[in-house]
């Protein structure tokens, strides 16, 4: 972040720069077989502290859609910010993923697919997440 933009503006443009990789690298063939899709939070969403959704195909039954909420932060200490701020985040294991303009598109990718693998790997599910974002899914 530089010195003269505003915190909340920079986390703003870090977000928008973190759909924008990832739409990207959906539109060139990049994500993987069982990647669904990705939206950004509604306004409702995120007020309640979620950035956007995933959603991944489950690895034990195809039919099945495993949505996983998540927020963007510009570094390691935000999360931890953000933690001690909203405990049901810690309980359900909120993914985040960190943004800001030193990281290389690629990284950013490239972390975001590993960790929805090793999710689905691990058969996880965020039902009591999802409920307290009250998600649209």
């Amino acid at each position: 972040m530089d010195m003269v933009t505003d915190p909340r503006l920079q986390g703003v443009i870090n977000e928008n720069r973190f759909f924008e990789v990832i739409k990207t690298a959906i539109r060139e063939g990049r994500a993987p077989a069982w990647f669904y899709s990705i939206r950004q939070a509604n306004a409702q969403e995120d007020r309640a502290g979620i950035d956007g959704f995933a959603k991944i195909i489950c690895s034990r039954d195809r039919r099945i859609i495993v949505t996983v909420p998540f927020q963007i932060k510009s570094s390691d200490h935000g999360i931890i910010e953000q933690l001690k701020k909203n405990r049901v985040f810690w309980l359900d294991h909120l993914r985040f993923f960190v943004s800001h303009p030193d990281m290389k598109d690629k990284f950013i990718e490239r972390t975001f697919f590993e960790e929805l693998q090793k999710i689905r790997k691990r058969d996880e599910r965020f039902y009591r997440l999802i409920e307290h974002v009250g998600c649209s899914r």
